[in-house]
């Protein structure tokens, strides 16, 4: 993690000694219905540095070294934004230090970190997969990393975003890492921004959020990797426990949800009830017999 050249206290990201996550806009804030800038070019309305600090120190993730910036609005709002560097994580911290008021509007209240998207495709090339939808999965987005590409964000399509390279030797997971609900990322301008979700109509004093990136060597151990971070983060939950714990991923079981077998594969005689009665008889025999395998 190094400061960005461009903008006043954003970051680029390196990985293995090469730019991996490069900053890709200032640092911005919305409160009482307008914008703030730190660069000021975008809004016209300043986002002024009032204080810098270098700290380190140790959570669940490990020991860390922390930079934090505090900026002030025109009207009065603080703000702080810093980054935590771990051995295997980066995390970027969001905190209002004073109440946000008339913050609702289109794409996010705060954007910190925001990262851009190459003009024109590298060589060689990266790419990114992303999981989003209502189920996860569901609407899942690849393709380069370039500007342009369909990355998802708000609502619905803030999940997960993994940037690898194509002989996957490298893989980035960036996500949010705290406060789900409001926490989100938002594409815009080949770049994507990470902070609180643009529909929350204000934001209490000593409210934050934060994002983080985890590497490792291809996908599947990058997120592995998350999501071991994750879980360590929020309580040191182990990942087979909710496998222990639900007897419905332990045993045979059956779904007829929209997705599922049954949902689409109704019984033409018997129709719905029948169809679901049927499964349910050849269930129970396919448990009976599973049971005294047992």
């Amino acid at each position: 993690m190094r400061p960005s050249p461009r903008f006043l206290g954003a970051f680029d990201v390196s990985i293995g000694g090469s730019a991996w996550l490069v900053a890709g806009g200032p640092i911005q804030v919305r409160h009482d219905g307008a914008t703030f800038d730190s660069a000021t070019r975008a809004t016209g309305r300043r986002l002024s540095l009032v204080k810098n600090a270098s700290t380190s120190g140790s959570d669940v993730l490990g020991s860390f070294e922390r930079v934090a910036h505090t900026w002030r609005t025109d009207g009065g709002l603080v703000f702080e934004t810093a980054a935590r560097r771990y051995a295997s994580a980066l995390v970027f911290e969001q905190r209002f230090h004073t109440a946000a008021s008339r913050t609702g509007g289109g794409g996010l209240v705060s954007s910190f970190p925001t990262f851009g998207l190459p003009a024109a495709p590298e060589r060689p090339p990266r790419y990114f997969l992303q999981w989003d939808g209502d189920m996860a999965g569901q609407l899942a987005k690849a393709g380069a990393w370039v500007a342009g590409a369909r990355v998802g964000g708000g609502l619905v399509g803030t999940a997960p975003l993994v940037v690898f390279s194509e002989d996957l030797r490298t893989s980035a997971v960036v996500s949010p890492l705290s406060s789900f609900m409001v926490a989100a990322a938002q594409p815009s301008h080949g770049a994507v921004a990470y902070g609180v979700l643009g529909s929350v109509a204000s934001v209490p004093a000593g409210f934050g959020v934060e994002t983080v990136v985890v590497a490792s060597r291809g996908v599947r151990e990058a997120m592995l990797s998350w999501g071991d971070a994750l879980l360590r983060y929020h309580g040191a939950k182990r990942r087979e426990a909710a496998w222990e714990r639900d007897p419905t991923l332990r045993r045979l079981g059956y779904a007829t949800d929209n997705g599922a077998y049954y949902y689409y594969n109704v019984h033409p005689d018997r129709g719905p009830p029948g169809t679901t009665a049927r499964s349910k008889c050849a269930l129970g025999e396919a448990i009976a017999v599973h049971q005294r395998l047992l």
